[in-house]
C-alpha cells in the first residue's frame, strides 16, 4: 500500500503480486476533498489484508481521522472511520493477532498534546479508543507488532525527558489489550 497523488485527487493505493506478476493498481480511497496519507498494512492467518491510513477533511471539520479497510479474500469491504474526535488522529500502524483480530495505534491531539492511542477489533466490533501514553510532552509515530501469544508490542518516539529531543519508548499490551507495566525507554541517546 502507498499514498499516491496521481490525477486530481490523492489517495491510498494497493497492488498485489499474484505469483507470476503484479496485478493492476487498486485505489482504496474515494475522496472528493481532502488528503489521505501514511497507510499501514497487515495480513492475518487467512491471508485477509488489513489497511489503515489517515484522512484530512478539507471541507468539513478539517480534522484528521483514522480509516480502516479489509480485503476478505474475495472483495474489499467498505472503508470504516475508526476515530471520531474533532482533533488530529494520524500516523496509524496496524498489527493482527493469532485470532485474526487487528489492533490499530496512532498519535492523537485530542488531549491538547500528542499522545499514543489504540483500539482493537474484538471479533465483533471495534473497542473504544484507549489512551496509551500520558505525558505533557509529545508521544508520536507509533508502530505495533503482535507476538505468538497475542500480546501487542508498541514503540514510539517521545520527548518526555526534555521536551525537545526524542527517544524511543516501548509498552506491552496483554492479549486482552490491557497495558502491562509502564513505558520503557529503549534508547538513551536522542533520536
Amino acid at each position: 500500500v502507498w499514498f499516491d497523488n496521481r490525477g486530481s485527487r490523492n489517495g491510498i493505493w494497493y497492488k498485489k503480486w499474484n505469483g507470476t506478476g503484479w496485478e493492476a493498481d487498486i485505489k482504496l480511497t474515494t475522496i472528493e476533498f481532502g488528503y489521505c496519507n501514511l497507510p499501514s498494512i497487515a495480513i492475518d492467518s487467512q491471508d485477509n489484508i488489513h489497511v489503515v491510513w489517515y484522512y484530512c477533511d478539507y471541507i468539513g471539520d478539517k480534522s484528521y481521522a483514522i480509516y480502516y479497510r479489509k480485503w476478505d479474500g474475495n472483495a474489499w469491504g467498505t472503508a470504516s472511520k475508526l476515530t471520531n474526535d474533532s482533533s488530529f488522529s494520524y500516523f496509524p500502524a496496524i498489527a493482527v493477532d493469532n485470532n485474526d483480530n487487528p489492533i490499530v495505534v496512532w498519535h492523537d491531539r485530542r488531549d491538547g498534546n500528542d499522545e499514543i492511542y489504540y483500539k482493537k477489533w474484538n471479533g465483533t466490533v471495534w473497542e473504544a479508543d484507549t489512551r496509551l501514553t500520558d505525558d505533557p510532552k509529545s508521544s508520536v509515530s507509533p508502530t505495533v507488532a503482535a507476538d505468538s501469544y497475542n500480546n501487542f508490542h508498541i514503540a514510539w518516539q517521545d520527548n518526555r525527558d526534555d521536551g525537545n529531543h526524542y527517544k524511543i519508548y516501548y509498552k506491552k499490551l496483554a492479549a486482552t489489550a490491557v497495558p502491562v507495566g509502564g513505558a520503557v525507554p529503549l534508547t538513551h541517546d536522542y533520536t
